[in-house]
């Protein structure tokens, strides 16, 4: 009788101690939703990396601030429209998941069939990768 209250407690305790992990697992895990508006934060291309002074600095329309100019808008119909200062038209295609992926990984396909890899790198920020070298790092907008 006593070696099962002893058990009982036990298993008690360890239910107490897992129950803030699973709480906090699940608030951090749950919200990866890719779609919505993506502002660059950083560019890599080969071993050059640019934050968003450098890439502010570097503008050829100075009317419009970096946001305007460089951003990624992935919308919930498996669409995308993606703007950078290089190009002179928005880049649309849709998107996919990965789901072979071990990470939350995407595919967005462009009207030309460029393949850009999108992965989560932290909450509410993602790589978008044209390659091994050449990527960039976006925030979510609020």
């Amino acid at each position: 009788m006593i070696k099962t209250i002893k058990n009982t407690l036990k298993i008690s305790a360890v239910l107490l101690l897992l129950l803030p992990i699973i709480f906090v697992m699940t608030a951090c895990g749950g919200n990866t939703s890719i779609d919505g508006t993506w502002k660059v934060q950083s560019v890599t291309s080969g071993e050059t990396t640019k934050d968003r002074t450098q890439l502010t600095a570097d503008l050829t329309d100075k009317t419009k601030g970096l946001d305007e100019q460089f951003k990624l808008v992935i919308k919930s119909d498996n669409t995308f429209t993606l703007l950078t200062p290089a190009s002179t038209t928005e880049v649309t295609g849709t998107w996919t998941q990965d789901k072979a992926a071990k990470e939350d990984t995407y595919k967005l396909t462009t009207s030309d069939n460029t393949v850009y890899t999108v992965t989560y790198e932290l909450s509410n920020t993602i790589k978008v990768a044209s390659g091994d070298k050449d990527y960039f790092i976006m925030k979510k907008s609020k």
